[in-house]
């Protein structure tokens, strides 16, 4: 399961995971395409009988690549990111209510943070500060 911190969840979006990973990601979304805006109890059903085992297949076979790797290789950063996220990576599979990215998320506060870049930067000195403080 992902960490928990008090009352919230880490989830951390499986597009990082994917990159690197395009015929994976192809694989993993495949059979889970249609199942947004289905209820949660669907999705996660659906999920756990399609996505986890593909998910538990590259996990596997990542873990073995990495044992043939060099230390200092950038694949062995990009694995050991994966597998040290690797719960909050797939707690999709858990979570009915998650979703596979965070992408929507990300878009939506988007223009949240680029309005608080722009007021900051026009905005006097003092405001700016003010501002800063209380957004941090």
């Amino acid at each position: 399961m992902a960490e928990r911190t008090g009352a919230l969840m880490q989830i951390e979006c499986d597009r990082d995971l994917r990159r690197p990973q395009k015929s994976f990601d192809d694989r993993a979304q495949g059979p889970v395409r249609g199942i947004r805006g289905k209820p949660p109890d669907e999705r996660l059903r659906v999920r756990q009988e399609k996505s986890k085992p593909l998910l538990a297949t590259f996990e596997s076979t990542i873990k073995a690549k990495l044992a043939t790797l060099s230390k200092k290789a950038a694949l062995t950063a990009a694995i050991n990111y994966s597998l040290n996220h690797w719960a909050a990576l797939t707690f999709y599979c858990e979570d009915g209510r998650a979703e596979i990215s965070n992408a929507l998320a990300e878009n939506a506060l988007r223009c949240v943070a680029f309005r608080r870049k722009t007021i900051c930067s026009s905005a006097p000195r003092a405001v700016a500060n003010v501002l800063r403080r209380c957004t941090a």
